[in-house]
């Protein structure tokens, strides 16, 4: 009797020692299959850093970014701006090589990579990847943003629902503009507006880009002017993005975020409520 409690006993540590081996990886592997990048509207906030993140499949051109990443550092109302063509969303490793930074402080364009991945299906991951420009040196940074859920993002609406005064700040680089008015009616910013106060809007046009996901594609020109020195006092033309989501002013019930670059190097971004 003994004996068979002592086998019985070893048989049984055995058999815990190779459950628990399992458990912890040993003696086998597992793995999850990785998660399909999907297009939307993603932020985070955190140590008073605001975080945007905008990705759609398609655009106007090859030219246009269908990603678009915005940081507001320490609680400023002017963001960093970063801008990537990214090549095969839907699967579960996108990337694009075309990556370029608009330092907010500086009219200076660095250029990188930018490759994304979903940690979970509501989590998006972005690291860029900066290229040194003599200046700085080389680095890498990855941002882990949450989709905007129902409350905070409007879903299935048509270029009316941009119609109105909207009140907010144009960024552009080196410079800014607050509390400046952008008028916009069935899509299409009315005349006589204007980026700070010396850099005429010319044409612009706003229209649903993704049926039943409010992402607008934007194209926006900036006439030349002599005094328009933020643009160098040349026309400019710009493509991008926009979306409405939640204000978190007190009396309004929306935002504008507004984000475009051209082809010289140069970059907008607006943000307005109504």
């Amino acid at each position: 009797m003994p004996r068979l409690q002592t086998r019985l006993t070893s048989f049984l540590m055995a058999l815990g020692l190779a459950l628990g081996l399992a458990g912890c990886g040993g003696g086998g592997s597992s793995s999850s299959t990785p998660l399909n990048v999907s297009p939307g509207v993603y932020s985070s906030s955190a140590n008073n850093d605001e975080i945007l993140v905008v990705l759609v499949r398609n655009t106007f051109d090859a030219q246009t970014p269908n990603w678009f990443g915005l940081k507001f550092t320490n609680g400023s109302a002017d963001p960093d701006f970063y801008a990537a063509s990214i090549s095969n969303i839907g699967t579960s490793s996108p990337s694009g090589t075309s990556t370029k930074y608009f330092q907010n402080i500086s009219n200076l364009t660095r250029t990188g990579t930018t490759s994304l991945s979903m940690p979970t299906e509501t989590k998006l991951s972005s690291t860029v990847a900066l290229q040194s420009d003599g200046q700085e040196n080389a680095n890498t940074l990855t941002w882990q943003t949450d989709t905007l859920n129902a409350n905070q993002y409007v879903f299935g609406v048509s270029a009316t629902s941009l119609t109105g005064f909207w009140t907010g700040r144009w960024s552009y680089g080196a410079g800014s503009a607050g509390s400046q008015n952008l008028d916009i009616q069935a899509g299409q910013a009315i005349a006589n507006q204007s980026i700070g106060s010396n850099c005429p809007i010319g044409n612009a046009q706003l229209s649903p880009l993704e049926n039943g996901v409010n992402v607008y594609s934007v194209q926006l020109s900036v006439s030349a002017a002599t005094l328009c020195t933020a643009f160098n006092q040349a026309a400019v033309s710009f493509k991008g993005l926009a979306y409405i989501s939640a204000s978190p002013i007190s009396g309004k019930t929306r935002r504008l975020n507004l984000m475009a670059v051209s082809t010289n190097g140069k970059a907008i971004f607006y943000r307005g409520d109504q």
